[in-house]
Order: C-alpha cells, then sequence, then structure tokens
C-alpha cells in the first residue's frame, strides 16, 4: 500500500523540485503539498511562535483530513526548537529536509560551504550545522554563502538568474571549501550542474531526506 506523505512549505520554489525527485526516487509516495508562503513574513520578523502555530494546524489538517501518515516540513526556516514544538503538538512523525543532509556534511566534511538565497533561512541552517557539530563533537568550519539577488530572482520568476547566480557566487568559493551545502530545496536541482561545474560535492537536502523517511515509515 501506498504511503501517504505531507510536504509542508514555505515557499513555491520547493513544490517542482521535490514532486521530481518524489516521482522518480520514490513514486510508492503519495504526496500531499500543503503551502503557505505568508509564513516567510513571520521568518523575517522572527515571529517563530505564530510560525509554529500556523504549522502545526497544517499538518494536522493533513493528519485528520488527507489521512497521512508523516509529514516533511521544507522550509530551512525552522529550527530545532520549532521542530520539536511541532512534533508535540501532531499526531504524526515530522522530518525537517534539511536535517539528514546537514547530519551528512557534518560527519564527512571538514571545510563546509552554506549556500542560502533567504537569510533567516540559511541562519537557521547554519545554526542547524553548529547544533550538529555539537552534538558529534566535531569542529567544521562553515562558509555562509548568502545569495539574496538570487531569491529575488527566483520570487520574481526568473528561475534562469536565480541558477545562475547561485553557481556564479558557489564558483568563487570552490577552492576554499571540501563541500557545498545547498540549504533550500529550492537550489536542490542545481545539484548536478554545480558539481560538474565546481568538481566538489554538492550536498542538497532530498537524497538524504528520502533515505531518514524510509526508516522512519518501516519502523
Amino acid at each position: 500500500m501506498d504511503l501517504k506523505i505531507a510536504l509542508v512549505h514555505t515557499s513555491t520554489g520547493a513544490i517542482s523540485p521535490l514532486i521530481q525527485y518524489f516521482s522518480k526516487e520514490a513514486p510508492h509516495y503519495t504526496l500531499t503539498n500543503l503551502l503557505d508562503d505568508g509564513l516567510m513574513s513571520y521568518f523575517s520578523s522572527k515571529d517563530h511562535i505564530s510560525a509554529v502555530t500556523r504549522l502545526v494546524d497544517m499538518i494536522n489538517v493533513a493528519s485528520n483530513q488527507y489521512d497521512v501518515q508523516a509529514a516533511i516540513i521544507t522550509c530551512s526556516a525552522v529550527s530545532q526548537s520549532d521542530l520539536a514544538l511541532i512534533q508535540s503538538r501532531v499526531a504524526i512523525p515530522i522530518l525537517k529536509i534539511d536535517i539528514p543532509m546537514a547530519e551528512y556534511a557534518v560527519r564527512h566534511y571538514q571545510t563546509i560551504g552554506l549556500v542560502a538565497t533567504f537569510s533567516p533561512g540559511g541562519n537557521a541552517s547554519m545554526e542547524l550545522l553548529r547544533q550538529i557539530a555539537d552534538r558529534y563533537d566535531r569542529q567544521p568550519d562553515i562558509e555562509f554563502i548568502l545569495v539574496e539577488e538570487a531569491y529575488t530572482a527566483l520570487l520574481a520568476g526568473d528561475k534562469k538568474a536565480h541558477d545562475r547566480q547561485v553557481i556564479n557566487t558557489m564558483y568563487k568559493y570552490k577552492d576554499s571549501v571540501d563541500a557545498f551545502v545547498l540549504s533550500q530545496v529550492s537550489m536542490s536541482p542545481l545539484k548536478g550542474e554545480a558539481e560538474n561545474i565546481l568538481a566538489k560535492p554538492v550536498l542538497s537536502s532530498p537524497e538524504e531526506c528520502l533515505k531518514a523517511l524510509k526508516e522512519l515509515t518501516t519502523v
């Protein structure tokens, strides 16, 4: 029987990459996409209480009305403390899409280039990497690479400009990092192209998250 999974989004940019990825790599999951891009204003203003309340409402709707068995939060701006609070208020298991990727990066690389286009999400990803590093007693060097103009281009519907700006900025750091981490799902389609151009490992969240989801849903 197919498993029903809710993908909970705060940006339209995450929807298409994940639909394409799951269709190819895990077609046995039935996906329900829930979007509220108004949540971005909460994270921009650091109003995490309101963001958590809204995310809880969305996940409970997915669970109670759509019968999903697990949820994936695709927004990098959700902190680990936010995630714990959300999990305490819903009945189904939750994954945050970038945590498995962050764990992989910390375990395998010493110098990490963290790429972000949305500042609150990038800051949360930086904090996530540091928390995971503390847990594993590691001290990676993390270079924060913020490409805000790419986020502006994406919101304007100019994906080509978004992609070009992200890769061009990453290129400036290719000789100073061991690997790049794409903090947002919206950048995940760039993984293959970026690896070819930069000749460095580029981590995106769908791959490691799918492994964690398989473990979660087979328990």
